[in-house]
């Protein structure tokens, strides 16, 4: 059984310690099994983050840490196919013990780029497409807000589902997602 899980963050690097401000998690039937803002634990404002995704410190005040969603997250994802569309992006922000807990985790980006099979010389590999553009390929009549976590879930699973359909195999090397632990 697969999942679709997105994030919005204050910013684009774990590593400078940025965090993550909004989750959502859909089941394989479109189903909302999880869609929550994130406050912060350290930062305070974000507004180049804000910009793109319209979440502002007003709005996650009274959510929950994510240190508070981490059971709910993990139970969720248990045992289930986890599917990201920028897989290399979203896990940087969630820990081993999340990641751990899910059978495997596969990246749509990746395997959307092994079927679009655009070749870029700059990186020696396939071109990377956003989101928006694969959603609307494979289904020019979902519109949806970008930039928000439930709403990308959502369009992640028309991409993953139209891929299914075409028998692009998840399985593939090139396809299947990497993360740290």
């Amino acid at each position: 059984m697969f999942v679709f899980l997105d994030t919005e963050t204050t910013g684009l690097n774990y590593e400078r310690q940025d965090e993550v401000l909004q989750i959502g998690i859909i089941g394989e039937y479109g189903e909302t099994l999880l869609d929550s803002y994130v406050k912060p634990k350290k930062i305070k404002n974000w507004q180049e983050a804000q910009a793109i995704n319209n979440i502002s410190p007003e709005m996650v005040k009274d959510a929950p840490k994510f240190s508070q969603l981490k059971k709910k997250i993990i139970e969720v994802i248990k045992g289930k196919d986890l599917v990201i569309y920028n897989v290399a992006f979203d896990t940087q922000f969630l820990d081993s013990e999340i990641l751990q807990s899910c059978n495997n985790i596969y990246c749509c980006m990746l395997r959307y780029s092994f079927y679009k099979k655009v070749w870029n010389d700059n990186f020696d590999n396939y071109q990377w497409f956003k989101l928006i553009h694969a959603t609307y390929e494979c289904d020019p009549t979902f519109k949806f807000k970008a930039h928000n976590a439930l709403e990308d879930c959502k369009a992640t699973r028309i991409v993953w589902t139209k891929l299914e359909e075409l028998k692009i195999d998840p399985n593939y090397e090139y396809c299947k997602g990497t993360f740290r632990k």
